[in-house]
């Protein structure tokens, strides 16, 4: 092989192998997203079940949410009476 062709296979396979890597990234950030989202869930909930105190925010308003004062974990939320709030805007409150 001559130098200028193993220089084109080189740059051909160094082209390939960052293309590759680009589009597994690609593909694999949104299952890292959903993992975390999945471990942000189960801990939120786990944290709500073992009566710790969570603030949730709706809109501008901070809601104290704990299983004492008659919430319940429904699916992805969180009720008491007519009022539901998504468990992605809760944290815990130190």
């Amino acid at each position: 092989m001559t130098e200028k062709r193993a220089k084109m296979f080189r740059f051909t396979e160094e082209k390939i192998r960052n293309q590759f890597l680009f589009l597994l990234l690609i593909f694999l950030l949104p299952f890292i997203g959903v993992y975390s989202d999945w471990n942000d869930k189960k801990e939120i909930v786990n944290d709500f079940n073992s009566n710790k105190k969570l603030v949730c925010t709706v809109s501008k308003n901070k809601i104290d949410v704990q299983k004492e004062n008659n919430w319940i974990y429904e699916d992805k939320y969180f009720v008491k009476d007519d009022l539901k709030i998504l468990f992605s805007n809760c944290s815990i409150k130190d």
